[in-house]
């Protein structure tokens, strides 16, 4: 069967156990333009399959964001989780409103969509932080995501480094998603992790906040990917 067949049993719900077929297909040079039926799919079911098959691809689907953004949005914790995952791969400075709309996932109801936003922040390029955060702001208006620009730069020319003041800003913030943000931003690689900053912002006590500062503390132990939502 050909890969083409298998996405149209799959668009039209006669069949589903398709992931690992396609996604050896895609990496093998299937034409990415075949994921966008199952993206944007009005049934769930096949919209966390395009979810799953991108999330696989990684940057290889950079040329489907139009597709992908959307997903940020969806009514399931694990396709929100996994777009998220998507754009840390193959979203860029110039992607503002893709880039702020996951910043805003900080103040997600669902705690593994929390944890996922705050490894973005931990994860993403320092130029790609400044524009989400301000995208964020704009996208949120009336909300704590307008306060953060100031914490950290109106744009990525001209950014704040990190520091403890700023940290202790976000920690004595009244909105818990500030804390969230203190999280992800003490937990950025450096050339040597700064435990100060994660001692610091341990007084954090959320769950998802407690398992990325777990993973910064234990780069080795807890490599890879960041995980998907069991």
């Amino acid at each position: 069967m050909t890969p083409e067949e298998m996405i149209q049993l799959v668009v039209s719900g006669s069949e589903d156990d398709y992931s690992q077929e396609l996604n050896s297909a895609f990496h093998n040079g299937f034409p990415i333009e075949h994921l966008k039926p199952l993206l944007t799919s009005k049934n769930i079911e096949i919209q966390g399959l395009g979810s799953h098959l991108a999330y696989e691809l990684g940057p290889k689907v950079r040329p489907l964001l139009e597709e992908i953004v959307p997903l940020l949005e969806s009514e399931r914790p694990q396709i929100r989780s996994d777009a998220i995952i998507i754009l840390l791969d193959c979203a860029t400075r110039f992607d503002a409103e893709p880039l702020g709309k996951v910043f805003c996932l900080l103040d997600d109801p669902d705690p593994f969509v929390q944890r996922g936003a705050m490894r973005f922040v931990q994860h993403c390029e320092r130029a790609e932080l400044n524009v989400g955060i301000n995208a964020a702001a704009r996208l949120c208006p009336g909300t704590v995501f307008e306060d953060f620009p100031r914490f950290l730069g109106k744009d990525f020319y001209n950014y704040r480094p990190i520091s403890r003041a700023i940290l202790r800003q976000l920690l004595l913030h009244e909105s818990v998603v500030a804390k969230r943000l203190a999280v992800g931003l003490a937990s950025r690689p450096r050339q040597v992790v700064d435990k100060t900053f994660l001692d610091l912002v341990s007084e954090a006590t959320e769950e998802e906040c407690q398992n990325v500062l777990l993973w910064a503390r234990n780069p080795t132990r807890y490599s890879g990917t960041i995980a998907r939502y069991l």
